[in-house]
C-alpha cells in the first residue's frame, strides 16, 4: 500500500506482529496522508527498506515501546530520517500517546484494544475525521485513555463495537465524562 503513496516527509513504522499500536497510529498517519509500515520486534524487512529508501522521509515515528519496537530497529530507522518514538509500557498508553498528538478532535473514536476488528474500521474513519482513535478494555476505560478523553473533551464520541467488544458500563462511563 505504501507503494501507492508518493513522496512523504513523515512515515509511520508499527510492529507487524500485533495490532493496538498500528491502529492507533493509523488514523493519526491517515490523517496527514502518510503510510504506516511494518517491522519486526527486532528487524527492519526488506519490503520496508525499500518503501523507506524510496519514500525518503525526514521523519520517522515509531508506534510502540520497547517491548514491541526494539532500540535496534530504531537505530536501524535512523539512517532513514529522524526517528521519534511514541510509546507506552501497555498499548492503552501507546494509544493515549498518539492520541495526544491531536490538539484537539471532533468526535473522537473509541473502540477495544482487546481485538482488533472495530478498532480498524474505527482507525479509517478516524483518519479521515482527523480524530485519535481511544482504546479502552472490554469492562472498563484504562486510565491513559480515560485522561485523553478528557484533554480533548470531545462533544461528541463514536464507540466501534458491540457489547461484547466494548460493555455498556463503558458506554455508561464514557457519557459520564462529559456530563
Amino acid at each position: 500500500m505504501a507503494a501507492e503513496v508518493g513522496r512523504s516527509d513523515t512515515v509511520f513504522v508499527a510492529t507487524g506482529v500485533t495490532f493496538p499500536d498500528a491502529l492507533a497510529g493509523s488514523a493519526w498517519a491517515g490523517s496527514l496522508d502518510a503510510p504506516l509500515l511494518l517491522v519486526k520486534r527486532g528487524q527492519v524487512p526488506p519490503a520496508t527498506r525499500t518503501q523507506l529508501d524510496r519514500l525518503s522521509p525526514e521523519r520517522i515515528v515509531v508506534l510502540g515501546g520497547t517491548a514491541t519496537i526494539s532500540n535496534s530497529v530504531v537505530t536501524q530507522l535512523d539512517s532513514y530520517g529522524r526517528v521519534e518514538r511514541i510509546g507506552g509500557a501497555k498499548r492503552w498508553e501507546t494509544a493515549a500517546a498518539v492520541a495526544a498528538q491531536f490538539p484537539d478532535a471532533e468526535p473522537v473514536v473509541v473502540a477495544s484494544g482487546q481485538n482488533w476488528p472495530d478498532a480498524l474500521v474505527g482507525s479509517a474513519r478516524a483518519g479521515r475525521l482527523g480524530s485519535p482513535v481511544i482504546l479502552v478494555r472490554t469492562d472498563r476505560i484504562p486510565d491513559a485513555s480515560r485522561f485523553e478523553l478528557i484533554r480533548l473533551g470531545p462533544l461528541s464520541v463514536e464507540v466501534y463495537g458491540g457489547k461484547s467488544a466494548v460493555s455498556p458500563g463503558v458506554v455508561d462511563d464514557l457519557e459520564s465524562l462529559y456530563d
